[in-house]
């Protein structure tokens, strides 16, 4: 099985709360399933050892995603080529963004709404993007996963 993973919200940055799940979950999943093959997808700058295990390479897509506007290059151009070449049987998205074009299964990880919530905590550009993007992410992820019940129902 192959299984690609994106994680470019960790980009050599100071780790915060989706961080550090992600770290923790990958990291844990590729050490306990040594006979699945897993794609890590980093931004092109991360130098970290998070997922250095010998079941997991690391590939460094370009473009760096810094504004809404490169997430749609990214997961609507950039992310479908990347999957149409390396074929994974799954799709994960440790941040939720999905591409809306590649037929591969695809898994979110939805933590909360916040944007919807409470959206002055948030610039204009990301309270579009996050708007607009994410009920369709919700409808095409072919699985969701998220950490409470609350954010559960909510979703």
């Amino acid at each position: 099985m192959k299984i690609a993973v994106n994680t470019w919200l960790l980009r050599n940055k100071k780790v915060d709360g989706i961080g550090v799940v992600t770290i923790e979950t990958i990291s844990r999943i590729i050490k306990s399933h040594p006979e699945v093959h897993f794609m890590i997808l980093c931004d092109s700058g991360f130098t970290e050892d998070y997922f250095d295990f010998p079941n997991a390479v690391k590939h460094f897509i370009f473009p760096a995603l810094r504004h809404p506007v490169l997430y749609v290059l990214y997961m609507e151009l950039v992310l479908p080529v990347f999957l149409l070449k390396h074929k994974p049987d799954v799709f994960v998205s440790m941040d939720g963004y999905l591409s809306l074009v590649s037929p591969v299964k695809q898994l979110a990880c939805i933590y909360d709404l916040n944007f919807h919530h409470f959206p002055k905590d948030m610039t204009l550009k990301n309270r579009l993007y996050y708007n607009f993007f994410f009920p369709k992410f919700a409808r095409k992820a072919k699985y969701i996963s998220t950490l409470s019940e609350y954010s559960k129902q909510d979703i």
